[in-house]
């Protein structure tokens, strides 16, 4: 069966090849792809053929836009690159060459089925055109990331008006205030709503995706999916109460509002009355770094602040938790696991989220969470039995919760074991690869 994958991302794999820069977003698809890969391996070494054929289209610059090529694993397992023009920083504008563009890699690669990962940017509308004008239109297949309409309404984050309509300099000349981010963020939800209601098929992995993609489309087939996780968090390794740094919470991302990072440290001084020794660490993009460098540079880097990095450099001043909080910025699978177990708490402090990524690597390593009552996280985090919930706004709720783990004892002993095999049974690499050759059988014998 011949299956073309459309990425917003280029997959790591890809861009060691091409000796680019490799993205650190959307891990699960790189565990998918090495799974898809291994099971080629494995056919190749029993000298049978790969039951999957693969081709990926990955959104490149001018340079790698029209890129063709066949590539091939060192550790096995090859597959055929397909780059496209698109610029994803500005995704509420479309292009129709794409179209033009998918159109000769459909040609090229004759899919039997087309598994678009995303469904906000303008290239899936160019696929879904592209697949229509091909005869290929009822083969592809919308699988669900975030869901860009609800993350649209939940993006304000209840940040105060004055830092909600707040232009820094920044903001003024990239034309990128916190408001236009939402409505940007709305652009892509009227794209995903008509991608949606325009695709007989789309793959999901929660209560909450459902419910909305069957709103959209209530003659939609949906298929459910679970996400394998990065290879790193599958190695046996697992948190210990004996191990970790006592009193230290992490957080995977806090660059913009929707991730909470700015209710964390204001419940972080109730913690701190309790446990003066806390420590916040948070990867990603840090949204202060360049506001904190010494010299001249001081002030260009001040200037580069948006109003979030503002404010959240305010709390941190306001509150004196300078040597409470360090921003680890962009890290790898390797090391997010060794923040993860070196952690005494995970903190998912969201105000919308689907099937978060980071939550499954913190449960799987047995990691003690604490996570938002939002979207889909109930589908994956079952609340007591897993960890602790709570509403993003309430702060106090926030603090005992993290409080709660610190304290210790057996109820989180019972919770971090439950969540450990909770995420064990959802990121099953095998049994959602299993899932997923059944979902492009049906589709294929739908046509």
């Amino acid at each position: 069966m011949r299956i073309l994958w459309l990425c917003n991302i280029m997959l790591p794999e890809i861009a060691n090849q091409l000796s680019l820069e490799a993205s650190r977003k959307e891990g699960w698809l790189t565990g998918l792809f090495d799974r898809l890969m291994r099971s080629q391996e494995d056919a190749e070494t029993a000298g049978k053929e790969p039951k999957i054929e693969l081709g990926v289209c990955f959104p490149a610059t001018e340079a790698f836009g029209k890129y063709t090529g066949e590539m091939e694993r060192e550790q096995g397992g090859k597959f055929k690159a397909y780059g496209f023009t698109e610029k994803l920083l500005k995704a509420e504008k479309y292009d129709p060459k794409m179209e033009k563009r998918f159109e000769e890699i459909l040609e090229d690669f004759d899919p039997d089925v087309i598994h678009v990962f995303g469904t906000e940017y303008p290239h899936v509308r160019a696929m879904l055109t592209a697949a229509k004008n091909m005869g290929k239109g009822s083969r592809v297949a919308l699988n669900l990331q975030g869901i860009c309409t609800e993350i649209a309404k939940a993006y304000r984050a209840d940040l105060p008006d004055k830092v909600w309509k707040r232009k820094t300099f920044r903001d003024v000349m990239k034309c990128d205030s916190l408001p236009k981010q939402q409505r940007k963020m709305e652009i892509r939800g009227d794209a995903e709503r008509i991608a949606i209601r325009k695709t007989a098929h789309v793959i999901g992995r929660t209560a909450f995706d459902k419910n909305w993609v069957q709103i959209q489309n209530p003659n939609v087939k949906y298929h459910v999916l679970n996400e394998t996780l990065r290879p790193v968090f599958y190695d046996g390794s697992r948190w210990s109460a004996e191990t970790c740094v006592p009193h230290r919470i992490f957080m995977s991302q806090g660059d913009y509002p929707l991730k909470g990072l700015h209710f964390v440290l204001e419940a972080l001084p109730k913690v701190l009355e309790k446990y003066p020794d806390t420590v916040l660490y948070v990867a990603g993009n840090s949204i202060i770094k360049s506001s904190l460098a010494k010299g001249p540079s001081r002030v260009t880097g001040k200037l580069k602040l948006e109003s979030y990095g503002v404010y959240i450099r305010d709390l941190i001043k306001s509150h004196k938790l300078k040597d409470h909080v360090v921003f680890l910025g962009s890290i790898d699978a390797e090391e997010m696991k060794k923040q993860y177990l070196q952690a005494n708490v995970y903190v998912c402090a969201s105000t919308n989220e689907n099937s978060p990524n980071s939550v499954g690597e913190a449960m799987i390593l047995g990691t003690p969470a604490v996570c938002s009552r939002v979207g889909g996280i109930s589908t994956l985090f079952a609340e007591n039995a897993d960890g602790v919930m709570f509403v993003p706004e309430d702060i106090e709720g926030l603090a005992g919760a993290i409080c709660h783990v610190f304290a210790g004892g057996v109820a989180v002993e019972m919770q971090t074991a439950h969540a450990r095999a909770h995420a064990l049974s959802t990121h099953d690499p095998e049994a959602n690869y299993r899932a997923l050759l059944k979902i492009y059988d049906d589709i294929n014998l739908c046509i």
